[in-house]
């Protein structure tokens, strides 16, 4: 489920790249979002 902070995080800081599917470019943005959210929780 996307919350706010995931779709700000979409808007905010990734522009989609031409020529990739969205399954494999969503994967690979929720593996972004996952470890940025990780290292924003042990600050």
């Amino acid at each position: 489920m996307a919350d706010a902070g995931y779709i700000a995080f979409c808007i905010t800081h990734v522009k989609r790249p031409f020529g990739q599917s969205v399954d494999k470019w969503h994967t690979v943005l929720l593996e972004n979002y996952k470890m940025a959210s990780q290292r924003r929780l042990k600050m």
